[in-house]
């Protein structure tokens, strides 16, 4: 009984030591795509619908804010959703990467 405690006092000794040795670092294409999946989080135009697509074109601008470019989809909510809540909307440090970078992504809204 003893030998099975200790070999799992090793494992999760072991588990944490890998953790904490080996912090996870987010790139700056991360942290875009994860401010913009918050900012776009909470639909309330969904009804019957479980899934609206589009196609969302921006670039960010000196300030580290959101400029919508263009968005392309069927559905005009998800247009005017898009565009009220990405819009001057400050996401990330302004840097030389980012400097009015042209990005393109597709985005779906799902119903939860």
């Amino acid at each position: 009984m003893k030998k099975i405690i200790l070999v799992m006092f090793a494992l999760v000794l072991g588990t944490v030591a890998t953790i904490a040795a080996n912090p996870e670092t987010m790139t700056i294409n991360e942290k875009l795509r994860s401010e913009i999946e918050r900012l776009l989080d909470h639909p309330d135009f969904l009804e019957n619908e479980r899934i609206i697509s589009a196609k969302v074109e921006f670039l960010v601008n000196q300030k580290g804010e959101i400029v919508v470019l263009m968005v392309v989809s069927k559905d005009e909510r998800i247009i005017n959703f898009i565009k009220t809540r990405l819009n001057y909307q400050s996401v990330v440090k302004a840097s030389e990467d980012l400097k009015n970078k042209k990005f393109s992504i597709p985005v779906k809204v799902i119903k939860k």
